[in-house]
């Protein structure tokens, strides 16, 4: 999981949704545009949801900060699935970085799981200065803003570059297996910044919050449906070049237990 120079927001299911497709001409990717049911809807729409969920915890409680799972549970927006994450890594020139955690998390049956692992989100709240509460500019280049199609264009470009990407996991005492994953391209969609949110993180810490619109997302995610009761270990990843000079890797473990 990567940023741009910074990271990012959720509520409650209901909320999330809405705002995805209240604000974005996407009502027609969804299997069911009226349902909170997470499983009924395109993966498409549950990654831009995502976005919306890691950008709306506080920093310090951040669950792409978090090395142990502690905070795996803040703000989800669903009672039925449980978005993982991987870990946040600001784009840098000439530095190799290294996104690595091991955390643990319970959940009850029937929960299913959804994850990058490689993704990236673009927005114009990367190449101009906002304005605290109208964090992004609207397909307006002269005031230094990036139209969606380049948006997009960035996005894609991040995430067509990606390479050695796996996602396995392992029952305890069983046999280790792949867990299919696809390239997914969100809609637009917004996201809200509290006021403590994770833009305030180094090595570029900044003041920024309010809504920002238009973002867009690209990346490579997984979904697993629930788990019969027990343990397992899911592991997954990869590696993405991380600006001129520069690589990305990352290697995420859960340790799940499914009671």
């Amino acid at each position: 999981m990567i940023s741009s120079t910074k990271a990012r927001w959720g509520i409650v299911a209901t909320v999330a949704v809405a705002l995805v497709l209240g604000l974005s001409p996407i009502a027609g990717s969804a299997r069911s545009a009226s349902s909170n049911d997470p499983n009924q809807l395109e993966l498409s729409v549950l990654s831009a949801v995502w976005w919306q969920w890691i950008y709306s915890v506080p920093l310090d409680e951040n669950p792409g900060f978090d090395a142990t799972g502690e905070f795996a549970f803040e703000n989800q927006p669903f009672d039925d699935l449980i978005f993982l994450c991987g870990t946040f890594s600001p784009i840098n020139v000439g530095v190799n970085i290294e996104g690595n955690a091991t955390r643990s998390i319970t959940v009850e049956r029937g929960t299913a799981f959804f994850f990058p692992l490689i993704n990236t989100e673009f927005d114009n709240v990367m190449f101009n200065t906002p304005t605290p509460g109208v964090a992004s500019v609207v397909n307006n280049p002269a005031k230094g803003g990036l139209t969606i199609p380049q948006l997009r264009a960035g996005a894609a470009n991040f995430a067509g570059s990606a390479y050695d990407l796996f996602c396995t996991l392992t029952p305890t005492g069983g046999k280790t297996v792949n867990v299919p994953y696809e390239r997914v391209t969100s809609p637009v969609f917004p996201y809200f910044l509290p006021e403590d949110n994770i833009y305030a993180a180094p090595p570029n810490p900044q003041e920024i919050d309010g809504l920002v619109w238009p973002a867009v997302s690209d990346g490579y995610w997984a979904y697993i449906p629930p788990l019969a009761k027990g343990t397992y270990t899911l592991n997954f990843g990869g590696v993405t070049p991380n600006g001129p000079g520069s690589i990305f890797s990352e290697d995420i473990t859960y340790y799940i237990t499914v009671e």
